[in-house]
Formats: structure tokens, sequence, C-alpha cells
């Protein structure tokens, strides 16, 4: 990386809370753009875990265009999709960059899927530890003769990974919740056919009136 001390650019990550499902990734780039470069890139990398929402991406049209890399089932839960990873590299507009001078603030929304029910009984302590890596930055840039070369962001964190917190269920509830769920399926379906029957009935009994009269 063709840098020196006094004229680097950085990226630095974190999240905005550390529990829960949803959650924005919080980047503040210190840039000192080379005057041969004229787009900077972020990319990310997660594991199947979380969930990037394609459409809440399209929110953030006016800040940076995207190429996202993943499987479309947003609501299933961990173990029900592929550990591929997915990637996520975006572009960032250059009237972001080129407005401010010295640095900027990117937010990347992201969520965590539903994880394997806690063998543990309290449900307090049912959290699942969940990392992924530091996003990579880079100027593209171009030589005089027109060949092209990536300008790397030095990356400056205090940890290699961002760690959240994930709430999970607690699986002797298991039992329960699916007990629970078969009876309510069992009441509607049994309401629903009475109220077939019922209208059904009376239907047909308006029918022979109409036809006694």
């Amino acid at each position: 990386m063709s840098v020196d001390d006094d004229a680097v650019s950085t990226i630095a990550t974190r999240v905005d809370h550390h529990v829960g499902y949803h959650f924005f990734a919080m980047s503040h780039l210190r840039i000192d753009r080379p005057p041969q470069c004229t787009m900077l890139r972020v990319q990310y990398t997660f594991s199947s875990d979380f969930v990037i929402d394609p459409y809440e991406l399209d929110l953030h049209e006016s800040t940076f265009s995207y190429e996202l890399h993943s499987r479309p089932d947003l609501e299933l839960p961990v173990f029900a999709v592929s550990s591929v990873p997915a990637t996520l590299k975006l572009s960032v507009s250059p009237q972001v960059f080129n407005a401010r001078q010295d640095s900027f603030d990117l937010a990347l929304p992201f969520h965590a899927r539903y994880g394997r029910p806690s063998p543990l009984l309290d449900p307090d302590e049912a959290y699942e530890i969940l990392r992924f890596p530091q996003p990579n930055a880079f100027w593209q840039c171009t030589y005089p003769d027109g060949t092209s070369y990536n300008e790397h962001f030095w990356l400056n964190a205090t940890t290699p990974d961002i760690t959240v917190l994930v709430p999970v269920g607690v699986s002797h509830d298991t039992d329960f919740v699916e007990l629970g769920t078969v009876t309510v399926i069992t009441f509607i379906f049994v309401y629903l056919l009475w109220v077939f029957v019922a209208t059904s009935r009376r239907i047909s009994s308006l029918d022979r009136k109409t036809k006694s009269e």
C-alpha cells in the first residue's frame, strides 16, 4: 500500500447498539483522496447469521449504490439457510465524499436471523454471540497509462471483529410453543368449518323456501 503516515485514509466501524436483531453498522471514514482516485468502495462480509435487506439499501441510493451477493430468504432462521456468507459492495457517491473534505459517516442497516434455541433455562441468559469482520474500504484509481489499481484504507479499529448479542429462544419452551401453535390452528380450523357448514345450511334453507313460494 503506497501511502504515508501523514496522508492516509482510514475506516473505523462500530454498531449503534450491541443487543437485539436490528442494527446499523456505523463506519467513520477519514478520507485523503489521491487525485488519480475517483471511486470509493466499501466491502462487507456477513455470515449466514445476518440478513441484508435490499429494500432498505434502496433507501440510501443518494449515498451509495450496491452489489449484494446473498440468498433472498430474509425471514428464514439461521438453521434453515446455507452457511454461505453474504458479500456487500458499496460504491459511495462522489457527491458524498467530495462534499466532505476530511471525513464522513456511513450507516448500513443489517439484521440478525433467529438462532437455534438455547439449552439454558433462564431466558435472560439465552443469547447468541455473533461476529462479523470489519469492512474494507479502498479507492479505485487509475495510473497515467490507463491501468487501474486499488488504494486501500487503513483499518482503524481496536478489535478485529464486530460483536453483537442476539436473543434466542429457550429449548425447554419449544414443546409448549408447538402445543400452543397446534391448538390455535386446530381451533381456527374447527371454527371455519363450523362457519362453512352453518352458512351452507342457511343458503340451502333459503333456496328451499324460495322454491316453495
